[in-house]
């Protein structure tokens, strides 16, 4: 068992594609040599080296089933220091050929019971630092009480493999040593490794495992199996290309300056191996209480290359020590970021203008609108208690940072490129009497609040502009929220306001008059007694406030504790905004983003891979540091969930509304019984049922095709040994599966920058150089427009006219085009009916003699002249492919 443990996470000889740990290959004994010391225990020798944890190790006996004692190796590999602990198996005698003091330049050391062979001489440290991490997981995952509800821990543990490079480590990185040289070469060190090869990989492990210090908690060197030779051979042959993998300590990972001994005025011995090991990184620094040290500072940009600091240093420290070209070492990072910034073009204009930007600009912009709310108390009817951000963008996890569009950045912007994005937030007034007890009435109130707090605003804030926006009319009624108040500060930041009044829930329960109390049979009796009254309200108003009623829910109590809650996990995991924004850009490249798949649903995902599916104040293992490794891990968790039985997210921490096993299959049974079109069940605490963000998508066609769609990425993502390898494939959405193609006109779009494949002739004219000139961009508009997104309200109004005949899909973030699927119920002929729900043309008779002249069928042209019609102005012609 516990060989099959240690072979599936790469302990072991490597297969054709699989890479093994470095140091493990061969050592196939020692594996029972652990079980001989679990059972037997150690020699008791008193100048052994011996941390804490070892010295209080007993024997446990031979009573243990497989089980425990496979469970007991893992709690030896999860509690030993390697580095510290020399480990002497019991001899016959009681007494061993050297003593301890021998072993004391060595390390590890784990001597056999013939106490001739150390089984661990030539380890690499890293490598045993893995696998102590690797049994924290394992005992991890044994120990997690709500697992068996989803997944069986025998299969978990023992018959998953576990040797993916992008999902297992945190940073990877691929070396190329065919140009390595060792900085200073050591005989010494070559007849001890036994060759020069074994010399070179020794020496880069230890640099970097040094370098990184507490940076990372495990630094494995992995590389495909050593393939056997002939004895007529004299030299094995060595693998060129190594990979490293860094688990990280996101506490200490991402800091900036590595402190070094303070400065004395003769060089120490530790100052000199200070400044051997950074060369010309190595200089003195003051810092701010007065001390001067010996420091290696690293330099970045901004917060992506923060996250690249571990990288940053393996490079150096690879280059430096071993000689090998930058250009030879590779890691995936950078490849990631891009898909998450838009074009450098537009970001140098960014800068050009002095255009504020970033979540912590947002954030400082929103403090600032509520400063100045919060000021105008006097001059409003009722005193505002709180403001509450509702918008990804205040909680870091919007795809592309916010950025404030003034007047000045504007007009120097092409027109596919002035997209302005808006936050929403919620104003929660003082309880009063005096608001109506009428929902349409609240409703009117809600403008007059407005009205009044938008004059307020533009009178106390110089070049503040308030607009009252009203719901589309034709299909929002007069009792639902609707309305909000639409700022623009100075700076060029775009708020939505809406108010929130908790009265509302209570009369719009009141005209849905449920009596959830009475069985469904007296309700039926009532009926029938009372035809007039006993059946309830009116079924278009209670259909009416029902909508309304869920409008009010997802918007006023779940979505601020929703965002509450996403905010704090942004502060607590460094790697978990990050990962939601790769997550949506994923899902909006491949054309199933908030359509298909809402932004809250996608939270709430790479929520349960950070949290796992029970709530504690200690962070698992298993938790990512880095976003590359959140998101692959968050598609190995998509490629492979049973969604049917749904999954539970522990976001708030009440451990007391945790849904039990038998809750969860509830959930099951009712979303089959078609109470909600989605079929994802994603549970809170909050929110049981699992359905307040995906009770309408995705429905069973979007979830399988998400599924397929993580199966396609995850078997790309093998291909990270390939030299060849490009993440930004896993962004690119293949199209030769739709039935039909709607091209946009680039031109109109004013989120095309934010295209995952943005073409710079449409952003900067045809020389591919940003102009000012009037032939190239288009002309202004008369004002700004925050939230204008024509692509999305045209892919909008196409779902609903046809929701009966295709079904459509389209990236929100910059799509050039929709992707459209016939109804494969709609592909035969079918007898005419008065509304039959789709644009039908006569169908062609069989047989001229037949009498059967009411068969129709699908009007694809119409259908396609009709898209044009209501396109026009942003539809630039249509691809048919079936």
């Amino acid at each position: 068992m516990l060989r099959v443990w240690a072979n599936q996470r790469g302990y072991g000889a490597g297969g054709e594609r699989k890479l093994c740990m470095r140091g493990f290959e061969g050592r196939g004994y020692w594996w029972a040599a652990v079980l001989d010391l679990l059972v037997n225990g150690e020699e008791a020798l008193p100048t052994a080296k011996l941390s804490g944890a070892a010295s209080k190790r007993k024997p446990l006996g031979k009573g243990l089933s497989s089980y425990q004692l496979f469970r007991a190796a893992l709690d030896f590999f999860a509690k030993t220091d390697f580095s510290i602990d020399h480990i002497f198996l019991k001899t016959e005698n009681g007494q061993h050929r050297f003593p301890p003091a021998e072993y004391d330049g060595c390390e590890p050391v784990f001597i056999d019971h013939t106490s001739s062979v150390n089984l661990l001489a030539g380890m690499p440290l890293g490598s045993l630092e893995m696998l102590k991490h690797d049994a924290k997981l394992t005992l991890e995952t044994l120990n997690d009480s709500s697992l068996s509800a989803y997944e069986d821990p025998f299969t978990e543990t023992l018959l998953r493999d576990r040797r993916d490079l992008q999902k297992r480590f945190d940073v990877v990185l691929r070396i190329d040593l065919s140009q390595a040289k060792l900085l200073k070469p050591s005989i010494h060190v070559v007849l001890d490794t036994g060759s020069a090869y074994n010399a070179l990989l020794a020496t880069l492990e230890s640099t970097v495992r040094i370098g990184l210090g507490n940076r990372a908690k495990a630094v494995a060197i992995l590389h495909s199996s050593v393939s056997s030779r002939p004895l007529s051979q004299a030299q094995p042959a060595f693998p060129p290309v190594i990979y490293i993998g860094l688990i990280l300590d996101t506490e200490h990972a991402f800091r900036l300056v590595d402190h070094g001994p303070p400065a004395e005025e003769s060089e120490t011995q530790e100052t000199r191996r200070f400044r051997e090991l950074w060369g010309e990184k190595s200089e003195l620094r003051r810092f701010k209480d007065g001390s001067i040290a010996e420091s290696a500072v690293w330099d970045i940009r901004n917060a992506d290359e923060r996250a690249q600091i571990p990288f940053f240093i393996a490079r150096y420290l690879v280059h430096r020590h071993c000689g090998v070209p930058e250009s030879n070492m590779r890691a995936w990072q950078s490849d990631f970021d891009s898909v998450l910034r838009v074009p450098h073009e537009l970001a140098n204009l960014y800068q050009s203008v002095g255009a504020q930007a970033g979540f912590k600009a947002a954030m400082t912009a929103f403090d600032t609108l509520v400063k100045n709310i919060k000021a105008l108390d006097d001059q409003l009817p009722l005193a505002v208690l709180n403001i509450s951000p509702v918008s990804e963008s205040l909680r870091y996890t919007s795809v592309f940072a916010p950025v404030a569009m003034d007047q000045k950045l504007e007009g120097t912007l092409p027109a596919c490129a002035r997209y302005v994005p808006v936050m929403d937030v919620i104003i929660e007034f003082e309880k009063s009497g005096r608001w109506p007890d009428d929902l349409r009435a609240i409703q009117k109130i809600k403008l007059a609040f407005f009205e009044t707090l938008g004059s307020a605003l533009m009178s106390s804030a110089p070049g503040l502009c308030a607009t009252i926006v009203l719901g589309d009319a034709a299909h929002v009624s007069e009792i639902e929220d609707a309305g909000c108040l639409e700022l623009i500060t100075p700076d060029g930041w775009a708020f939505n306001a809406r108010i929130w009044h908790d009265r509302e829930a209570t009369l719009l329960d009141q005209l849905i008059d449920d009596k959830p109390h009475l069985p469904k049979h007296i309700k039926k009796k009532l009926a029938k007694a009372n035809p007039v009254n006993g059946s309830g309200p009116d079924p278009r108003l209670r259909a009416q406030a029902m909508h309304a009623k869920d409008v009010y829910t997802r918007r006023f109590i779940h979505a601020p504790r929703h965002h509450r809650a996403i905010a704090a996990l942004a502060h607590r995991f460094t790697a978990f905004a990050s990962t939601v924004r790769l997550v949506k850009r994923w899902l909006a490249s491949h054309w199933l983003l908030r359509a298909h798949v809402s932004e809250e649903a996608a939270e709430l995902l790479c929520a349960h891979v950070f949290l796992g599916a029970t709530r504690t104040t200690k962070d698992r293992e298993s938790v990512p540091g880095t976003k590359e490794r959140g998101f692959v891990m968050v598609v190995h968790f998509l490629k492979d969930w049973e969604w049917e039985k749904g999954v539970f997210v522990p976001l708030y921490g009440d451990e007391k509304a945790e849904m039990s096993e038998g809750e969860t299959k509830q959930a099951e049974v009712e979303i089959k019984a078609g109470d909600c079109r989605g079929v994802w069940v994603v549970s809170t605490e909050h929110d049981e049922e699992g359905h307040m963000w995906t009770a309408e998508c995705p429905d069973g066609i979007a979830a399988r095709r998400v599924q397929t769609v993580a199966k396609a990425s995850w078997t790309a993502l093998q291909e990270i040994e390939n030299v060849e390898f490009d993440s930004k494939t896993l962004f690119v959405h293949p199209t030769e599966h739709y039935d039909f193609l709607v091209r946009l006109d680039r031109a109109t779009l004013p989120r095309y920058h934010h295209n995952v494949a943005t073409d710079a002739s449409a952003l900067f004219g045809k020389s591919g150089k940003y102009t000012n000139n009037r032939l190239t961009v288009a002309p202004r508009e008369p004002q700004r427009r925050p939230g204008f997104d024509p692509a999305q309200m045209f892919f909008d109004d196409l779902k609903r006219v046809y929701t009966d005949t295709f079904k459509v899909f389209y990236d929100p973030l910059g799509g050039d085009q929709y992707g459209g699927i016939w109804d494969p119920t709609l592909k035969e002929p079918r007898p005419f009916r008065v509304l039959g729900g789709f644009n039908s043309a006569p169908a062609p008779k069989e047989n001229e003699k037949s009498k059967d002249k009411g068969f129709v069928k699908l009007n694809h042209d119409a259908i396609f002249t009709e898209i044009e019609r209501m396109g026009t102005g942003i539809v630039e012609g249509i691809t048919v492919q079936v």
